[in-house]
């Protein structure tokens, strides 16, 4: 591992990789909350963008409530709102937690989540064991930017200072994985932490099998 193109970090994304995310307890959440079928809750949302100006921070989260609102046409108080939007978080996923303590042997690990401040606040405090594994987490609601905008990479590159060519990018989203790829890193679309695990080994880093 001593050519200029050996990995020396990687970027995991959190929610999908790290975290289980339930979209479907958000959903039914807030459909038992407004009387009406979750199916009906995710044709309104399924095409709306408005989360990624949350995400951005450029929105508050009392301002997403009140689209949310309009957008159902029908009262979801704020309480209600929060019950079901803090919903979306699971438990860790299997294995991740050995994959991230065998990673930071060989790598310097950080994390990059789309996120918003309410949701940050939740994971923290749940998912602060295996947090701690990460040298730093970035999070696009306080960096202006979020994936698959280059700036967001851009930010994590600058803070890490290693070539593009030797960061990995670890995401299940496959667009956020073929714009970290676009900046000439390396992109795994993540299926799981034994998947991995294997085409980071694939890559020169020398995991445990």
């Amino acid at each position: 591992m001593n050519d200029d193109s050996s990995i020396r970090a990687a970027i995991f994304d959190l929610g999908g990789v790290i975290i289980d995310i339930r979209i479907e307890e958000m959903l039914g959440s807030w459909a038992r909350s407004v009387g009406v079928e979750q199916e009906q809750v995710a044709a309104v949302l399924s095409a709306d963008t408005r989360h990624h100006a949350l995400e951005r921070g450029e929105i508050s989260i009392r301002d997403y409530h009140a689209h949310v609102v309009d957008r159902m046409g029908r009262p979801l108080s704020f309480e209600e709102f929060l019950r079901g939007w803090n919903a979306i978080f699971g438990d860790l996923l299997p294995g991740v937690t050995g994959l991230l303590a065998q990673c930071r042997r060989f790598l310097r690990v950080v994390a990059l989540s789309n996120t918003n401040a309410i949701h940050a606040d939740v994971w923290r405090v749940r998912h602060a064991d295996v947090l701690r594994h990460f040298e730093r987490i970035f999070v696009s609601h306080e960096m202006g930017a979020r994936k698959p905008e280059p700036e967001c990479f851009r930010q994590v590159l600058e803070y890490l200072a290693v070539a593009p060519q030797r960061v990995v990018f670890i995401d299940d989203c496959a667009e956020n994985v073929e714009a970290a790829v676009r900046l000439g890193m390396k992109g795994i679309v993540a299926t799981g932490a034994v998947e991995t695990a294997r085409r980071l080994r694939d890559m020169g880093v020398p995991l445990d099998a």
